[in-house]
Parts: C-alpha cells; sequence; structure tokens
C-alpha cells in the first residue's frame, strides 16, 4: 500500500521539481537535466513568454509533465503564491531556488531600497519557500532543497539541503 503522504510517482516520474527563475540560464540548465531524469517540473518565472517556450520544448522532447507559474518573488503576491504551492502539493519532491539578485556597486553608492530587494530575494524568498516546502519533507521522510546561484550559493549550508527524516513528524 502506497503512503498517502508520499508523492504520486508514475511510470515516467521521480516527482515533481518546483524550479524558481526557471527561464534563465542557470534555471532552465537544472529544468532541463531533472526533466531528462525523470522529474515533472514546475517553472517558476517573472515572465510567462520567455518560460511557455522552455516549458513546450521540454514537454516535447522529454515527455515530462511542465507547468508553469507565473511569480515574482520579489513581490509578496507572487512568494506566497509559490509557498501556497510548495504547502499543499504532495508531488513536489525537489526544490531548486534559483532566483536571486546582486549589485557591483559600491556600498555607499548604492541605493538602500534596492538593496532591500536584495536581500528579500537573497535571503527572506530563500527562507520562506524552505519554510513552506520543509513540512512537506517531514511528513514524507525525504526531499531536496537546492539554492543556486547569487550570493547564498557561496554558503554552503543555504547552498544544498537534502532531507531524510527518520523521526516522527
Amino acid at each position: 500500500m502506497q503512503n498517502p503522504l508520499s508523492p504520486t510517482i508514475g511510470a515516467r516520474s521521480k516527482g515533481t521539481a518546483l524550479i524558481t527563475d526557471a527561464s534563465s540560464s542557470v534555471g532552465a540548465i537544472y529544468a532541463d537535466r531533472l526533466a531528462r531524469r525523470g522529474h515533472d517540473l514546475i517553472l517558476v518565472a517573472r515572465d510567462r513568454h520567455s518560460v511557455d517556450a522552455h516549458a513546450a520544448f521540454l514537454r516535447d522532447d522529454t515527455g515530462q509533465s511542465v507547468q508553469v507559474i507565473v511569480a515574482n518573488l520579489e513581490k509578496k503576491l507572487g512568494l506566497r503564491r509559490v509557498e501556497k504551492m510548495l504547502r499543499e502539493d504532495p508531488r513536489i519532491t525537489v526544490l531548486v531556488n534559483n532566483a536571486n539578485s546582486t549589485t557591483s556597486t559600491p556600498l555607499m553608492d548604492s541605493d538602500a531600497d534596492f538593496l532591500c530587494r536584495i536581500i528579500d530575494l537573497n535571503v527572506i524568498a530563500l527562507m520562506r519557500l524552505t519554510h513552506a516546502i520543509v513540512p512537506t519533507y517531514v511528513r514524507r521522510g525525504w526531499g531536496l532543497r537546492r539554492n543556486s546561484g547569487g550570493p547564498t550559493d557561496r554558503v554552503h549550508f543555504l547552498n544544498s539541503f537534502p532531507f531524510q527524516w527518520r523521526g516522527r513528524a
């Protein structure tokens, strides 16, 4: 009997990977590799046009299910929408957070509001997305969260988070 909290995994799927900023180079590469390894995909991007073409290509080329969500993680509404999906969709076994921002402008020449938006995207959004998916991973007993790109990529404990739960939820 299948565990009701385990994802519904078909003959061609290893679960579903949700990938943020999926229309950029690194996000698009993750999407391609995960689809080719048998994962269905949920691609999150700010711009529908850029991600729709890649989603169609992946559907045709790999045969995997590919869903597109348009959401700007710099905006509360977009972030909350993705959080809700992570909390409520038990098919999601992998979260790849590729959304990030940076600047090379010296601090004294930087706009403080822009720096706050960078922190919101690179730190707050990462924390909120991780917080949203971990309860599902605990109930299921496993999952993977990968943070790709940006300044948090250099911080190992924020970078990759394979999760296997052996205790009680």
